[in-house]
């Protein structure tokens, strides 16, 4: 079964609430406002910095805020910053036609590989202000 994982999951919650509000939010406010629980939270944030999403400061008045306006952040790039590439198969040569037993190339490898470019496609096309009116909707 392919799934996200509930760190992306978490991520996109995350990211929501601070597409909801144009001020930082401190992290611990966000885990109250999201459920992620607080340690998770840190961790979640430090790899929405990481991957570029996210700006952060320290201090009292620290917090955390989006990196580009919300208009620009797709379910695809928070997707691929807390998981990487979304390759639905483990074949060892990528994009390209992987060794297959008896054959010149795997049978269902154009299979996966239209299907995998369908899901980018669709994670790229939805981002969080599609997201924020989907709760207001």
């Amino acid at each position: 079964m392919f799934r996200l994982n509930r760190r992306t999951d978490y991520a996109i919650r995350i990211l929501v609430q601070l597409a909801r509000r144009p001020e930082r939010i401190k992290a611990s406010e966000l885990s109250a406002m999201t459920g992620v629980p607080a340690p998770y939270a840190h961790k979640i944030i430090r790899d929405l910095v990481r991957g570029g999403l996210l700006w952060t400061t320290s201090g009292p008045e620290g917090g955390a805020g989006l990196a580009h306006p919300a208009a620009e952040i797709s379910l695809l790039d928070i997707t691929e910053a807390m998981e990487g590439p979304i390759q639905l198969n483990f074949c060892r040569m990528g994009p390209t036609p992987c060794e297959y037993p008896d054959s010149d190339s795997c049978p269902v490898h154009p299979v996966l590989e239209k299907l995998n470019q369908d899901i980018q496609a669709e994670l790229s096309r939805t981002n969080l202000v599609q997201l924020l009116a989907n709760m207001n909707g």
